[in-house]
């Protein structure tokens, strides 16, 4: 696809502009995960396993009378523990401006409960490297070609360019190898 994009910048839109001057930057970040988690096969490591809920998100917990309830069910099912943990930290760390210090304090949290196997450990890094957001928008706008109209997938660039800085602020200080890719 930005092949594709680079090929036809004469009838660019300001999406596809905007995508052909950032896409270098996320290829970059995603194959250099793909890279060494090739040498590193997760799906042969025993990760641990069993029922998540794949849309844990404020919108879909209850309290009421200091219980919990978790809701919206629909894609529940096995997943590894260790990409429901991702997944969650991905929207906290959005809602709270990719904030370090929360991200410490909630993985410590998660360890008191169940506790990261080294192998886990060792993948966490590379599943915040890797630009999914930027992959999702791309699937979603080339590969699934959803309806929407080019003002919201303009606002969901935006939205994903906006927070890139303090997302690249985040990952230098969790992984300090990694400066040297953003």
């Amino acid at each position: 696809t930005l092949q594709q994009l680079q090929k036809d910048t004469n009838s660019q839109n300001r999406i596809d502009r905007a995508l052909t001057e950032w896409l270098p930057f996320f290829l970059r970040q995603a194959e250099w995960v793909i890279q060494k988690l090739r040498y590193f096969p997760i799906h042969q490591q025993n990760l641990p396993a069993g029922f998540c809920h794949n849309d844990f998100a404020p919108r879909n917990i209850i309290i009421h009378h200091e219980e919990w309830w978790l809701i919206d069910l629909d894609l529940a099912g096995e997943n590894l523990f260790l990409q429901e943990l991702v997944q969650f930290s991905l929207r906290l760390l959005t809602a709270t401006d990719w904030n370090y210090t929360f991200a410490q304090i909630m993985l410590k949290a998660y360890q008191g409960v169940r506790p990261l196997t080294a192998v886990e450990v060792k993948t966490l890094p590379y599943l915040f490297f890797f630009p999914q957001k930027i992959w999702r928008f791309c699937h979603q706008r080339f590969l699934q070609r959803l309806p929407w109209t080019q003002k919201r997938y303009q606002s969901r660039l935006w939205k994903i360019l906006k927070e890139e800085a303090a997302r690249c602020h985040f990952l230098k200080a969790y992984y300090p190898k990694l400066r040297k890719l953003i």
